[in-house]
């Protein structure tokens, strides 16, 4: 959705615009290194507000763990008990931080992946337990599957904000 619609703004605005898909951490450090760069969508938090102009916010919806709705053994009532399952992040994402800062870890229950939709097909095969992702996403990512499984929410995570279009400094203030 917010491909489309930055692909509109820069129509409209008569703006050549390249979009090129990169795993999360390499595009935010290109997006730092580059003048005429931005990532999206990202979300502002204080870490990151310095490194960039923000545009936005773009369209964003609200983030919750998933499980396949068969998989009836996995029950959380709060954010702790998802310590005992299973949970594929990017590197480098909003909610890796969340996770690392709740006490979870990489190698225990933290599987690190180099974009979000990495972990999905292992999500769908069961490999990896709860995933983490929006309505509008995992919506999304579920109609390009050709039987796809029912999934259910189990914990609502979203505590990061809302999604930006995130431009290098040097960017023209006119432009952004």
């Amino acid at each position: 959705i917010n491909a489309d619609l930055l692909r509109l703004a820069c129509k409209r605005a008569a703006i050549q615009c390249e979009f090129v898909l990169y795993p999360w951490l390499r595009a935010f450090e290109l997006a730092q290194k580059n003048p005429h760069s931005g990532i999206f969508s990202i979300v502002r938090t204080a870490k990151r507000a310095p490194l960039f102009q923000w545009v936005g916010p773009l369209v964003s919806s609200n983030a919750y763990l998933y499980r396949l709705k068969h998989r009836t053994d996995i029950k959380l009532q709060n954010l702790n008990h998802a310590k005992a399952y299973s949970i594929g992040v990017a590197h480098g994402d909003v909610y890796e931080e969340f996770f690392l800062a709740h006490g979870f870890a990489h190698g225990k229950n933290l599987v690190k992946f180099s974009t979000k939709s990495e972990s999905f097909p292992l999500f769908l095969k069961g490999k990896i337990d709860l995933l983490i992702s929006s309505e509008l996403v995992v919506k999304a990512w579920l109609q390009q599957q050709e039987n796809p499984p029912e999934v259910e929410i189990v914990l609502d995570v979203s505590m990061a904000g809302q999604n930006y279009l995130a431009l290098h400094p040097a960017v023209p203030v006119a432009i952004a």
